[in-house]
């Protein structure tokens, strides 16, 4: 995996990230080991100054595609992408994975402790923004767990930049940076974009739980348009691994929204 650093302050032209790369339907219960060779790790800057580490993948030159900014689960925030991925979250492979559906991917590895305030968000989007590969209409936000927060508040915060959002599990956060402060109906009334939220059948926390299940309910009286699949048959970490399962949902629900052939 190569590594590069880049000031959103003079971003230049992607390379190596719009480099040839396959794209293909992901069938398997998880991508091969070897699609995530091809994902880089950049160095971003937030408008705070802070370095922002990312894994990002491209597809095959193929005019402006579609974008999946991915925020993953806190194990990663605790461990690092590396050792995360040693215990069996591998957040390249999300990445490639995205990119095999045919997608633009960046997913920035947070820091420990990070918030929606630290800019995290804002930095991909404009990252995002500057590259001629990217279609910036097309843009969706994908968390899972503690990721989730961050994939919502995103929405919430740049509503008319988000063209979908993906809530995997979402987890309850805490403190001013949580679920209860973030999913409020004046909160929710901006999501007017087309929502997937999925769960595991197995969720072991209760909060998680009740959390989505309003979620749906709330935006449903809304008129939001949203899609859940509250029943995939795992529990929290089962969404660790890319699998068909729910992974094919996911596509498809990406792929018609934005208008993938």
């Amino acid at each position: 995996m190569s590594q590069r650093v880049i000031s959103l302050r003079c971003l230049p032209v992607v390379g190596a990230f719009a480099a040839a790369v396959g794209v293909s339907a992901v069938a398997d219960a998880k991508p091969r080991r070897s699609l995530a060779s091809r994902v880089e790790r950049v160095t971003l800057q937030t408008a705070s100054g802070q370095a922002l580490s990312v894994l990002a993948c491209a597809p095959e030159a193929v005019g402006s595609a579609p974008v999946v900014m991915y925020h993953h689960g806190i194990m990663v925030e605790h461990a690092g992408d590396e050792r995360a991925a040693e215990r069996g979250y591998d957040v390249a492979e999300f990445a490639a994975a995205f990119c095999d559906a045919g997608f633009v991917a960046l997913a920035p590895i947070r820091p420990a402790g990070s918030v929606g305030e630290d800019g995290i968000v804002e930095a991909g989007l404009d990252y995002l923004r500057a590259q001629p590969v990217v279609d910036p209409a097309r843009l969706f936000l994908v968390g899972f767990s503690r990721g989730g927060l961050f994939a919502l508040d995103g929405a919430i915060r740049h509503p008319g930049a988000v063209a979908g959002l993906v809530l995997m599990s979402p987890a309850p956060g805490t403190g001013a940076f949580s679920w209860d402060a973030l999913a409020t109906n004046d909160h929710l009334q901006r999501l007017t974009m087309p929502v997937l939220v999925t769960l595991g059948a197995e969720e072991e926390n209760p909060e998680i739980v009740r959390n989505v299940t309003q979620l749906v309910d709330e935006l449903r009286a809304l008129g939001a348009p949203v899609t859940a699949r509250l029943d995939y048959p795992g529990d929290h970490r089962w969404f660790h691994q890319v699998r068909a399962a729910y992974w094919e949902d996911l596509v498809a629900f990406l792929h018609e929204t934005a208008n993938v052939q």
